[in-house]
């Protein structure tokens, strides 16, 4: 059973025609109910733990399972720790397991995912898909904390920087925002100059000739888990902004994940944060290199421990 699994990405869906799913086949002498049966088990049973958490804890919650993952973060990105979150929600008769996904504390706190994914066991024949809902979720924890003072302690600065603050540009928003910039040996008009000498001189980034600067953060994200990530970097010098197009482990750069947007104020100088996910239904090869190793692990369980 699942010795020969054939997996595609943006297949059409079966479970909603007109759309698309990554689809597992060739899962011979299965089960349907048995097999979403183990997704369950496998769950409430901790299996999902990357192993590289700090902390980890799986609880029942509203009618599902809310698995907290908490990771340390490396002094030399600002120190201190990450929780995220899943939340699972099965629906037995319809083989549908849906899970939402809280990447920061403060998604968890205000149950705003960013995103929910969505596996559908079939039957005759035993097949699975998967596909992946994008929210809108603008986020500026601790993660983009540990970025921002990365690079400003390369610079010999030693404003404080803080998560979640009133955006200057929109206070109903929130970034991470410094403090007022009153040291170190960089200014608001070298700034960017400096982030790009860093990015390819010790990050081993690449720098195109329209000054776009393309970065393989994969080192950052192994501290994390097992995937690779992308990044574009492009720079509004006059208007004193930059935005970071992330590709997750997408290596052509073809879908953006997320964008990460930089701002640069005068008088005092601070320097300001915030992340958003793009919305919308995907089931590229980064759906199908995040489920295809989840799918093969249930079915290793199932034949192992059911």
């Amino acid at each position: 059973m699942g010795g020969n699994l054939s997996f595609t990405a943006d297949a059409d869906s079966i479970a909603e025609p007109g759309k698309k799913s990554v689809l597992c086949e060739g899962i011979d002498g299965a089960d349907a109910d048995k097999l979403f049966m183990a997704f369950n088990k496998f769950v409430r049973d901790g299996k999902t733990a990357s192993g590289k958490e700090s902390n980890f804890a799986v609880t029942d919650k509203d009618g599902g399972v809310q698995a907290i993952h908490q990771y340390d973060i490396p002094a030399a990105f600002g120190g201190g720790s990450w929780k995220m979150g899943y939340f699972y929600k099965f629906d037995a008769p319809a083989r549908r397991l849906e899970v939402s996904s809280f990447h920061t504390e403060a998604q968890l706190d205000a149950n705003t995912p960013g995103a929910k994914g969505t596996f559908v066991v079939h039957a005759d024949p035993v097949r699975i898909e998967f596909w992946n809902e994008l929210n809108e979720v603008r986020s500026a924890g601790p993660v983009l904390k540990g970025m921002m003072e990365h690079m400003l302690r390369k610079f010999s600065v030693t404003a404080e920087v803080k998560t979640d603050q009133p955006s200057i540009g929109a206070p109903d928003e929130k970034s991470v925002l410094s403090d007022p910039i009153t040291d170190g040996d960089v200014t608001i008009a070298d700034y960017f100059d400096k982030i790009k000498a860093v990015l390819v001189d010790e990050h081993g980034a690449t720098e195109l000739p329209d000054g776009t600067v393309i970065e393989d953060r994969s080192g950052i994200q192994e501290l994390f888990s097992d995937a690779k990530s992308f990044a574009k970097h492009t720079y509004n010098t006059e208007e004193r902004y930059t935005k970071v197009y992330e590709y997750g482990d997408d290596e052509s750069l073809s879908v953006v994940r997320s964008i990460t947007t930089m701002r640069l104020h005068a008088d005092p100088f601070r320097v300001e944060m915030w992340n958003t996910t793009q919305p919308g239904r995907v089931a590229t090869e980064t759906e199908l290199k995040f489920a295809k190793p989840f799918i093969e692990k249930v079915l290793k369980f199932m034949q192992e421990e059911m």
